[in-house]
């Protein structure tokens, strides 16, 4: 994503950033809404991109992923200084002033500073916030991914009827929900900043049709986390729907359902009320695609990946890739500047290979991987 252009107005840069940013004193400002009305968003594979514009100017706009599993929005100070020529340091809390994300209005969003290179690189494509999911809590909330759309409005969901509305438990104002795993029941995060599927507590023994493996890493704000999972044995249930032998991906952190299952449903959430409304898209179980990838973990180095381990007999290494080469490209593509989508082979396709640039000390080369099946 190519860098916003600077405003070219008559306000003097240092006046301009006081009028945008200020350190947080008090209470947030509440967002306002009226009837059900459409955020604009951009997609990027399942996260919603949203534009939070300041000052009413669109060339001081930033680019925040919806991120229903964050407790507080989060700006990376780099865009801040883009945006407003102020100078912030990372753990900063600042706020944003006359923020507009289109039907919704924020004089004050409290935002904390964070560097968010290492997400950008993981995604493909640069970052320049996270807006948490209080930004959302005098409104209703709908991510309707079915559509590819994002809706807010006022009023609030009806009465739990165990069909359609349901309780969530909010912890750290972020939405939990009961799940249930054969006759197991537990509480998880719903959580819209997760690509992944249902990741669960890596101290229960859930019932294992394959066992946890090691299938890659996940990117998270401030580290690289490794990567187990397994397919379970029993079926889960979301809300109304089953969900067939699930996959599972172990955490000692939160319990979460990220974006592969959330795509097929349209959510509602009234954070006030402390309800969530579940409308599943299509009918019949649920059943989640084998686990496909490279076998390779690969941590952010700069603008590139560096690769931390290659699994013994997988794709990488049938490449002949080694620990500490270096990505620089998939498919000709920049890493940074590759896109959201998938790259070839992620669908299913088993013969489908990607090309990658790789760096090994003074050599550069090329090799083609074929994306293999990790867990079944």
């Amino acid at each position: 994503m190519r860098p916003l252009p600077r405003s070219h107005g008559s306000h003097h840069p240092r006046v301009l950033a006081l009028a945008l940013l200020a350190f947080v004193v008090g209470t947030p400002t509440r967002a306002h809404a009226q009837a059900a009305r459409i955020i604009p968003t951009q997609m990027c594979g399942d996260y919603f991109f949203v534009p939070i514009e300041l000052g009413g100017d669109p060339d001081r706009t930033l680019w925040m992923i919806l991120d229903t599993g964050a407790n507080e929005t989060i700006v990376d100070p780099e865009s801040v200084e883009r945006v407003s020529d102020a100078n912030i340091s990372a753990g900063q809390r600042v706020n944003l002033t006359n923020a507009t994300a289109g039907p919704l209005t924020y004089s004050r969003l409290p935002t904390r500073a964070r560097d968010l290179d290492h997400l950008s690189l993981t995604l493909g494509r640069e970052i320049d916030g996270i807006l948490g999911y209080n930004a959302f809590e005098d409104v209703l909330l709908t991510l309707d991914y079915p559509d590819r759309e994002v809706r807010v409005g006022s009023g609030r969901l009806d009465r739990p009827n165990d069909a359609t509305i349901f309780d969530t438990v909010r912890r750290t104002n972020r939405p939990f929900f009961p799940l249930r795993v054969g006759d197991r029941e537990t509480l998880v995060l719903i959580d819209s900043g997760s690509r992944g599927g249902l990741t669960l507590d890596a101290d229960v023994d859930w019932g294992w049709e394959h066992e946890p493996r090691l299938v890659g890493a996940a990117a998270r704000i401030n580290r690289i986390e490794l990567r187990w999972a397994g397919r379970a044995e029993d079926n889960a249930v979301f809300g109304r729907a089953l969900i067939e032998t699930p996959i599972i991906d172990l955490t000692e952190g939160t319990q979460l359902i990220g974006t592969q299952i959330m795509r097929h449903f349209e959510l509602t959430f009234d954070q006030r009320s402390q309800r969530v409304r579940i409308v599943r898209s299509g009918d019949g179980p649920l059943s989640l695609p084998e686990r496909r990838g490279l076998g390779l973990v690969l941590r952010p180095v700069g603008e590139a990946f560096e690769i931390a381990r290659v699994f013994g007999a997988g794709p990488g290494d049938k490449a002949g890739l080694e620990e500490g080469d270096v990505i620089t490209h998939f498919d000709g593509l920049p890493v940074l500047n590759r896109g959201c989508e998938p790259r070839l082979g992620s669908r299913g396709d088993e013969t489908a290979m990607l090309r990658v640039t790789v760096r090994r000390g003074d050599d550069t080369f090329e090799a083609d991987v074929e994306m293999g099946v990790l867990l079944q």
